[in-house]
């Protein structure tokens, strides 16, 4: 099963993981591209796409009402500081998703959305952003510009496996609970839905275009649950969209 998966591990503002998702694409030629977005993300990406005259595209603000105040605010600062990012690189944030997209509508292949209601997960970041990390996020912020420790890597790249490694080591030491619902959350809900898109379409290759810390934690998901498929204990619960 998983040699019919190709997972594609992306930077989010990096012009190296707009090339390597077109690599990929010609190499494999898979008849299924599965994206890490959900249907509100892939909305805002499509009409970028087919409203070629607009320069900039507005990304919409959750609601408070929807996502709770910590939600919101990490959402808010989140988008803010992919876009500055994205604005020094020359490279929009999420192009490699919307270059995904593009070559699954040029050339009419079936494209599966694999990622969590985006205001689901911020309701969540609301409700597990507790106390102490409050305090951790204030001290790092300030902190910040005097700190001397620092994992350096080219943001124009790809980091390699051992980078994300210790990012995400440090996230999960700092952010216990946003740690559960930005990573581990996700990375099985992820794994579930591209597990389902295999088993039910036996017959086509899927590429599956993932943030890089996603990779490994997804294939160890699929794995498992190809494991207990095979022991009749597994249940689906889960469907995917095609879009």
């Amino acid at each position: 099963m998983l040699n019919r998966l190709f997972l594609v591990g992306v930077s989010h503002v990096s012009e190296e993981s707009i090339k390597l998702v077109r690599k990929v694409f010609k190499e494999k030629d898979p008849e299924i591209i599965a994206i890490e977005l959900d249907e509100k993300r892939f909305s805002v990406i499509l009409q970028r796409i087919m409203n070629k005259k607009t320069k900039r595209t507005r990304t919409k603000i959750p609601s408070i009402t929807k996502v709770g105040v910590k939600g919101f605010l990490f959402g808010t600062i989140a988008s803010f500081i992919q876009r500055r990012i994205g604005k020094n690189l020359g490279v929009s944030p999420g192009s490699e998703m919307e270059e995904a997209i593009r070559l699954a509508l040029k050339h009419n292949r079936r494209i599966v959305l694999v990622d969590k209601d985006i205001d689901l997960t911020l309701r969540e970041v609301s409700k597990n952003f507790g106390f102490k990390e409050k305090i951790n996020f204030i001290v790092d912020i300030l902190k910040a510009p005097f700190k001397r420790e620092q994992i350096n890597f080219d943001i124009r790249k790809i980091p390699d496996r051992k980078v994300v490694d210790e990012i995400l080591s440090r996230i999960k030491s700092r952010y216990p609970g946003l740690y559960k619902v930005l990573v581990t959350d996700r990375n099985r809900f992820i794994a579930k839905k591209l597990f389902r898109v295999l088993v039910d379409n036996p017959n086509s290759k899927v590429m599956a275009v993932l943030g890089v810390g996603h990779e490994e934690a997804v294939l160890k998901f699929i794995r498992n649950f190809e494991n207990k498929l095979s022991k009749n204990q597994i249940e689906f619960s889960y469907s995917y969209r095609v879009v």
